[in-house]
């Protein structure tokens, strides 16, 4: 009997790690389709594996089914000032897009799926937030910055 005990009680810790924080919300699921979800100041996302080496100035990171919006630069611009953003994004299942939020709540779409480009952006005073956007997305990105 207290064998049987033991057993069940670990069968419940186990089930419970494995779907307690496995979640995935609705809104998550559905990011890549949401603009007003893109635009909100707080990230919700999933991955399953994320592997990522990040400086101000740039970030390379490898991922696995990633779901939601991850933002990965703040840039506060003081005064007008020009940025230069390299980028390179190679999505090998999934939906997966790369954008740039301006401080007026518009989304400039950098790359969609596999980009690579150079933009260079005149800014004007605000923050700017460089973000990732996915739906069962595997792949990588690439960003670099100069300023």
């Amino acid at each position: 009997m207290k064998r049987l005990c033991i057993f069940v009680i670990m069968g419940i810790i186990m089930i419970c790690t494995m779907t307690g924080c496995n979640t995935l919300t609705a809104a998550q699921k559905n990011a890549i389709e949401n603009d007003r979800y893109v635009l909100r100041d707080n990230d919700s996302y999933r991955f399953t594996f994320r592997q990522s080496r990040r400086s101000p100035e740039s970030c390379d990171m490898s991922f696995r089914l990633f779901y939601g919006v991850y933002t990965v630069y703040d840039l506060d611009v003081k005064e007008n000032d020009t940025v230069h953003i390299d980028f390179e994004s190679v999505s090998t299942s999934g939906q997966f897009k790369t954008v740039i939020v301006t401080p007026e709540n518009e989304i400039v779409t950098l790359t969609e799926g596999n980009g690579k480009g150079r933009l260079s952006l005149d800014l004007t005073k605000g923050t700017y937030k460089i973000k990732i956007v996915g739906k069962d997305a595997q792949g990588s990105v690439a960003i670099n910055l100069e300023y």
